[in-house]
């Protein structure tokens, strides 16, 4: 009996990983090694078919931590959509200059991790983007309940999980300068982990705001704090997706062409199945039922249609990078490599699954 186990490890039985991620971001993206938060990872049950007949090939896709971004790639694991194209398929959870470093060596296949990937694709670091999952940003700033705009957060502290090229501080800086605050001058920007950590911070007193995801951020609003608007005049941003390094595009593309048939059938079925999408996002992110449905209601759209997405959001990257002064920009094709996602889109829409 052959069934696909999605399997959420911790990074310390990748015993090389560590040292090798020093080697790699110092030399070639200047970016510090960080430890991997496991203490939250989880085992899914699955409902998978058996197939005696087809041997399963194990592959590692990190992922930075629970989320409704994760959401589609779980449900590949949950439907057996994985499974049918012949993949036994663990989680890893990891920053993402861990997992990136990670696919460089070989040590995982695919990280979600989609901004800091084609952040570093621009800087010439052989990954790749070849899907989107989450193709538009929805974070919202959280804040103590006496600051009722953004604009007051002046001369305040505010956390978001990472400095550099993450998703929640580009987009955190975009939202501040949206407000008429320069946030390199007006505010303090702090790099404190993952939403839980950040959350914990908020109720002791010890940052003013923060920005959050569902659910994360319905649990800020159900113990007090005040929630201000979300992300404006962004339509596209790659947030949450599957890189893969060069040397896979090159020497194993049909294994990348399997990877994504998996998973744009899973974002079909998300976006087609609300309860069965419900159910999982409880299971996953140990939610009652109001804040799982109320979570979907917030990300549904959110999510790519088909696994694509214009060049408008990896250019977004590149000039929220350039402010930062983190990394010269690289042009948008450089970012991404969508040639076997486009096959694969046209065998789906062949197949009746794409419309």
């Amino acid at each position: 009996m052959f069934q696909l186990l999605a399997t959420f490890v911790s990074l310390r039985s990748i015993v090389s990983i560590t040292a090798i991620c020093f080697v790699i971001f110092i030399a070639i993206e200047s970016l510090s090694t960080t430890s991997v938060a496991a203490d939250r990872s989880v085992t899914l049950s699955t409902e998978q078919a058996d197939r005696p007949e087809k041997r399963l090939e194990r592959v590692r896709l990190g992922y930075s931590g629970p989320s409704m971004g994760n959401i589609p790639l779980l449900m590949a694991a949950k439907k057996g959509f994985f499974a049918d194209e012949g993949f036994y398929v663990e989680f890893i959870q990891a920053r993402s200059n861990v997992s990136i470093a990670a696919v460089l060596t070989g040590d995982m296949q695919y990280t979600s991790a989609t901004v800091s990937s084609s952040s570093a694709a621009a800087r010439g670091v052989p990954i790749k983007v070849v899907a989107v999952i989450v193709s538009r940003p929805y974070q919202y700033f959280v804040v103590k309940p006496n600051i009722k705009s953004i604009d007051q957060l002046r001369g305040k502290i505010f956390a978001v999980d990472s400095l550099g090229s993450s998703t929640t501080y580009l987009l955190a800086r975009e939202v501040l300068k949206q407000a008429g605050l320069d946030p390199d001058k007006d505010i303090k920007i702090i790099g404190s982990g993952d939403a839980f950590a950040r959350l914990a911070q908020m109720k002791a007193g010890t940052i003013d705001g923060t920005s959050m995801t569902p659910p994360q951020l319905l649990v800020a609003r159900q113990q007090g704090f005040r929630i201000l608007g979300s992300v404006k005049n962004v339509p596209e941003l790659p947030s949450t997706g599957i890189a893969a390094s060069e040397k896979s595009l090159k020497e194993n593309p049909e294994q990348v062409r399997r990877m994504l048939r998996a998973t744009i059938r899973a974002l079909v079925f998300v976006r087609e199945n609300p309860e069965d999408t419900i159910r999982l996002v409880m299971d996953h992110l140990k939610l009652d039922r109001a804040t799982a449905e109320e979570s979907y209601e917030l990300v549904k759209d959110a999510y790519s249609l088909d696994g694509g997405m214009s060049d408008q959001g990896f250019r977004l990257v590149s000039e929220l990078q350039r402010e930062t002064g983190f990394a010269k920009a690289g042009p948008a094709a450089q970012m991404s490599d969508f040639s076997i996602l486009r096959r694969v889109q046209s065998q789906l829409k062949t197949e009746g699954i794409l419309k």
